[in-house]
């Protein structure tokens, strides 16, 4: 599998790491793996998942594989050298491995994201509540008020701009409160616990307009069976867990095209 994705190491170097870290005293320690994988069954899987529970890691990423664009994965699947699995077997996997992983002391707080309670990673928390964040260094990307930026990706300049005492922010872009909200209900949605109406607008700065875009387009999903509501929050049933991905892009659908508040891109920060 490792060689498929075109990782130069090992299995076995992978875990090795992990137990390094746990020999030197590092406290917390996750583990990221990705399943579904083309020539990779279900069996096969399972023993990968058996190594990883018996290690009793805090914190496990299991990440369904996804062909991204302009990849070279996608491309050799459009080849024809690579086989993905049909649906009914990427459901198995997908339900198969939280079943798995739950059964094991390790429920799902997000949609790839497992761990014993309390052992939940603030970080990623704080990323699926649309909260702010700083990154710091090259490709780092911040979110600061309702501004994200990123910086320069090419490490020579970056260095060049941090010395000359310049910006070293790339681009910037600030949506407009129908594009924050679609993004907050969108992150929001990946999380177990799922999102409620009033913390969408609030997280988002929308505001109370007497319309809310975001819990229409939740009571319609909710209608066709994509959506559950339990007290104040909505989360994905369980059809709508296995399209979790591609129902949540209606989300950032929302903006509407008359919003005075428009999105904008390539600030002067990005221009300089």
């Amino acid at each position: 599998v490792l060689q498929l994705f075109g990782r130069p190491h090992t299995a076995d170097i992978g875990l090795r790491a992990y137990d390094a870290a746990r020999s030197v005293g590092v406290p917390r320690v996750s583990l990221d793996v990705i399943y579904a994988v083309p020539g990779q069954p279900w069996e096969r899987w399972e023993e990968d998942l058996a190594r990883i529970l018996a290690r009793g890691p805090d914190h496990i990423s299991a990440y369904h594989l996804a062909f991204e664009e302009g990849t070279q994965l996608t491309q050799r699947l459009a080849q024809g050298r690579l086989r993905r699995w049909d649906e009914d077997t990427e459901l198995h996997f997908l339900e198969g491995t939280r079943e798995r992983l739950e059964a094991s002391g390790y429920p799902p707080y997000e949609i790839s994201n497992f761990a014993p309670k309390g052992e939940e990673w603030r970080h990623n928390i704080n990323y699926w509540c649309n909260g702010p964040y700083v990154g710091i260094g090259p490709s780092a990307v911040s979110k600061v008020g309702q501004t994200r930026f990123g910086n320069l990706r090419s490490v020579p300049r970056w260095q060049r701009a941090v010395e000359a005492g310049e910006s070293a922010v790339e681009w910037s872009e600030t949506l407009s409160p129908t594009g924050r909200l679609g993004e907050t209900w969108w992150l929001g949605l990946r999380m177990t616990q799922g999102v409620g109406a009033a913390e969408a607008l609030e997280r988002s700065g929308f505001g109370d307009t007497g319309h809310d875009p975001g819990l229409a387009l939740a009571e319609e999903l909710a209608g066709e069976g994509w959506l559950q509501q339990t007290g104040e929050r909505w989360s994905w049933t369980r059809r709508g867990l296995a399209l979790a991905d591609r129902l949540s892009k209606r989300f950032l659908e929302l903006e509407s095209a008359d919003d005075s508040c428009g999105a904008t891109k390539g600030s002067e920060l990005s221009e300089r």
